[in-house]
Parts: structure tokens; C-alpha cells; sequence
């Protein structure tokens, strides 16, 4: 097993906890300084302090970090300081784009001026920065230069239109928010809604929305289910003790939150949006909002459950809400290992995996092809037989256990848990493998072989949780947080604790 002395800077990075609360006293690579009206914000990138050990800034150089100080000084003038008014945002390539798109949108919108003094090279990302300002003043010292990035990430950071800077630059509730729009507080927030939902737009993951009973899907909380890429709404009730759901538009629907092209999600969806604002306050049922274009798919309570499944089944989860709940629980966890754990890269490829997507009333399971990111794990078990009988042991010729006999309960564990740590040991240990791969046919069948050692941990998870009562449920945890050639979380067998010469674990 690797010591913390001779692991690679990348696996010391994968479980370090990002912070990303800070503040003025507290920065390493920023200094604010505030007089009267005027902001002084200086960058003084200390070499020997980056985010993660091991990485060396240099030459006014930034990482994460550093972004998380800038971020955290413009939302502070934004907010400690009103009579300033400003604006600002979050997350490395993605972390940095948005904190200047956040300025070029307080220069648009919030009455501030950004003024960029470049005394050194300015090149890259570093150059974006510049860009965003409103002035660039560039010292004449025969040394101090800027340059663009190299032509093939000239897109990477597009402007808040949607374009490189390149060429684009030079250029609470509804009602009260929209009564008293000009109060800087109100003007913020709004702002601030309209950013967070731009994110949205632009993610790598598949968004689903699910208006069920309950649900709150309106104005603002529409824009939600307008961003996602899939809204489900149920057509009628689940219990007969509730209310059918409902959808509502209103004002900021149309105009005071639109996407990074500046048009709004009623205007990219809709051909004649205008024919939206007739319903403008109206409670509209699943009928109304499928015909008008709001929703996807208006499953009745019948289909309702096979069509939304978190987790396609065939061992009636949904008679079971105690289990249901808590196997959503892990799946919510379950989901962020594969994120940070899993195969490097997958979500960029294009490749098909065969998933279940939907399963029938008997219990058979239908089939489809779909990206990484889309993949359903789920949890399937033989048709229960009756009449079948132990085939081995001092127990040969007995029916089959129903129950844990309390005499084997902790072994039983024991065996299960076992195996189940050495299925994401497994996909630990093939992480970047695909990043070799020589085809795509290749990447598929390593894909789909990472995906399987998924779906069989997670039918160690079911027995564990249906079975083992709460130490199944902890031990169901644990076998997401340990990781292969972790020193204090190692797996349980030592193979896929061993460092191999090109730095994967096996």
C-alpha cells in the first residue's frame, strides 16, 4: 500500500474536503481593501500555497483557491456594501468562467465598473479575467504582455453571451420581487436566481424533475422543471387524502431569468411563448401543462412508479417505504462515489450501456441503451421458488432460509460485506483504464464490465439493508468510504491496496 509520502498528488487530491468558506483576514492570495466607495482588490499569488499539496503555483499562476478567495471578496462587496452594487459567481474551468461572468454582469446591471491593471504576462484564463473588466490598462515595461489561450480552448470560457470574450466583449417571492425590482436587495437576489439557474443549463449531468403531490413547481420554481431535461407530472393522486399537483406561470417566466443566451426558457422551448401569458396565475393540472408544452410525460398513478423509479426493482421497494427511503439515502451517496471513484472521463464519450429503464407488473425488466451518465443501477432478483431446498451443508435438504438464523447472522455479514467491498475496490482499480482504451468497442465492454460490478454491489446492499437491520445499513456506508490505497480507509482485501507502476491500483 502507498505511504502519504510517495502517493501521487492526484490520488492525495480525490478525498481531500474543498472549504470553500473563507474570508478577507483568512486569504493567501488576495488583498481587500475598502475606502469609502472604492474597492481595492490586489493579487499576490503565494507560490507555496496552493489548494491541494503538491502542486506548485507559479508566476501569479492560479488554482482553485484562488478563485474561492476572489469569489468570496466580490460577494462580500456585493453585500457588506450596497451602496457599492455589484456581482459575481462559482467552480474551476466552470468556477472560473462564472466569477467573470458574475463581473461582466455586475458591470451590465449592477452600476459597477471593473478597472483590470495588468504589471506582469497575462495569458490564458488569466487574460479572461482582463477581458471582463470593463478597462484594461497594461504597463509599458517592455515585459508586461497578453496573450489568448491556445486556439483549441479559445471556447473553453465563454462570455455571459454565450460567446468568447473575443468577440463578445466590447459590446422571495414572484410579486414582491417584481413590485420593488430597482431595490438593490431585490435586484441582487434576483440576479443571483437567474445565475444559479444558468448553471443548470449548462451542467454535464441529465436533470429530471418530479412534480408530484406536494410540489411546488411555479414562477421561479418553474424555471426547475423548464431547465431540466425531463419533467414528469402526475396525473391525478398517489393517496386518495391528497391534491392532484399543480403548475403555475407567472411574470418571471418571462424575462428577469434567462439562460446564458439571453433568451428565456418559455422563448427556447416554445414557438409562440407570448401564447404562455394567457395562463399567466392560473393553476394548471397535468392535462393543461403537457398540452401547453410544460411538462414530458403525465404518468397516472398506475404507470407512476415504473415510470419515475429512483431505483428499478423487482422486489417491491414501494411496499417497503422504510427500506425504500433509506436505499435512496445510499443511492444518493452511492451516486457521488461513482462521480469521484469511477471511470475518469465517462460522461465524455460516446458510448451506450445497456440499463433497465422501466419494469413490468411481473417483474421482468425492459432494456435500453443509454450514456454513463444516464445508468440506472437497479436491483433484480430470481423469481422466488417455493419449493427450493439447501444444496449443501449441514442444512443440505432443508427449505431455504426466509430469515438470518441468528447463529450465522454475523458471519453472514461478515461474507457479504466482503464481497461487496471488492466490486467498487474493482472499479477503483480500473478508473483511468479507459483513457487507453484503443476503441470505442473496447471502452464500451470496460464501461459496461464498471457498470455491472456496480449493480452487484448493490445487491449486496439490498441484503444488507433488508436483512442486517442497522449494521447492515452501516456497513452498506462504509463500503463507500473506504478506497483502494487509502491509509486510514483501505479496502478489505490488501490486492487492491497495491500501488502498480503506472499508478492505478490493483
Amino acid at each position: 500500500m502507498a505511504s502519504p509520502d510517495t502517493a501521487t498528488p492526484a490520488a492525495s487530491q480525490v478525498n481531500q474536503r474543498i472549504d470553500f468558506a473563507t474570508s478577507p483576514e483568512e486569504y493567501r492570495h488576495w488583498r481587500l481593501e475598502v475606502d469609502d466607495t472604492v474597492a481595492r482588490l490586489t493579487m499576490q499569488v503565494q507560490e507555496d500555497a496552493p489548494l491541494y499539496p503538491g502542486y506548485e503555483l507559479k508566476l501569479n499562476s492560479y488554482d482553485l483557491g484562488v478563485d474561492i478567495e476572489l469569489y468570496d471578496a466580490v460577494q462580500r462587496l456585493r453585500f457588506e456594501h450596497p451602496e457599492a452594487d455589484h456581482a459575481l459567481k462559482v467552480n474551476f474551468c466552470k468556477f472560473t468562467n462564472e466569477t467573470r461572468n458574475s463581473i461582466e454582469d455586475a458591470s451590465a446591471h449592477s452600476g459597477q465598473r471593473y478597472i483590470c491593471a495588468v504589471n506582469w504576462p497575462a495569458a490564458g484564463g488569466g487574460y479572461e479575467l482582463a477581458l471582463a473588466c470593463d478597462h484594461i490598462i497594461l504597463i509599458d515595461d517592455g515585459s508586461s504582455t497578453v496573450a489568448l489561450p491556445e486556439l483549441p480552448l479559445l471556447a473553453v470560457l465563454p462570455g455571459t453571451g454565450g460567446l468568447t470574450r473575443l468577440v463578445d466583449k466590447r459590446r422571495a417571492y414572484d410579486d414582491l420581487l417584481l413590485s420593488i425590482g430597482e431595490d438593490w436587495l431585490a435586484r441582487e437576489i434576483t440576479l443571483y436566481l437567474k445565475r444559479t439557474l444558468k448553471r443548470l443549463d449548462v451542467s454535464s449531468r441529465s436533470l429530471v424533475a418530479l412534480v408530484e403531490p406536494g410540489s411546488c413547481f411555479a414562477g421561479t420554481l418553474l424555471e426547475l422543471a423548464l431547465a431540466a431535461d425531463r419533467c414528469y407530472m402526475l396525473d391525478g393522486v398517489l393517496d386518495d387524502d391528497e391534491e392532484a399537483p399543480t403548475v403555475r406561470l407567472t411574470e418571471m417566466n418571462f424575462g428577469p431569468l434567462p439562460m446564458v443566451n439571453g433568451v428565456t426558457r418559455a422563448e427556447g422551448r416554445f414557438l409562440d411563448p407570448e401564447e404562455l401569458r394567457d395562463h399567466i396565475g392560473r393553476d394548471l393540472d397535468a392535462e393543461a401543462a403537457h398540452d401547453l408544452g410544460l411538462v414530458t410525460f403525465i404518468p397516472d398513478d398506475i404507470d407512476w412508479e415504473d415510470e419515475v423509479h429512483r431505483i428499478p426493482n423487482n422486489v417491491g421497494l414501494s411496499d417497503n417505504r422504510r427500506l425504500q427511503r433509506a436505499l435512496e439515502s445510499w443511492q444518493a451517496n452511492y451516486m457521488k462515489w461513482w462521480h469521484d471513484m469511477g471511470p475518469d472521463g465517462s460522461t465524455n464519450f460516446d458510448v451506450y450501456l445497456r440499463t433497465a429503464i422501466s419494469v413490468e407488473t411481473d417483474g421482468w425488466a425492459n432494456f435500453g441503451f443509454v450514456k454513463m451518465p444516464e445508468y440506472r443501477w437497479g436491483i433484480f432478483l430470481a423469481k422466488p421458488d417455493s419449493d427450493r431446498v439447501i444444496s449443501f451443508g449441514d442444512h443440505r435438504g432443508e427449505p431455504v432460509w426466509q430469515e438470518v438464523p441468528g447463529e450465522y447472522r454475523a458471519p453472514l455479514r461478515r461474507l457479504i460485506v466482503t464481497q461487496g467491498d471488492t466490486e467498487p475496490a474493482s472499479v477503483e482499480q480500473q478508473r483511468r483504464l479507459g483513457l487507453t482504451c484503443p476503441s470505442l468497442y473496447d471502452l464500451r465492454n470496460l464501461f459496461q464490465i464498471n457498470v455491472e460490478e456496480g449493480r452487484h454491489l448493490w445487491a449486496m446492499v439490498y441484503l444488507l439493508h433488508a436483512y442486517f437491520g442497522r449494521d447492515g445499513r452501516e456497513e452498506a456506508e462504509a463500503m463507500l468510504e473506504r478506497h483502494s490505497g487509502d491509509a486510514d480507509r483501505p479496502r478489505i482485501l490488501g490486492a487492491f491496496n497495491e500501488e502498480t507502476p503506472n499508478g492505478c491500483r490493483t
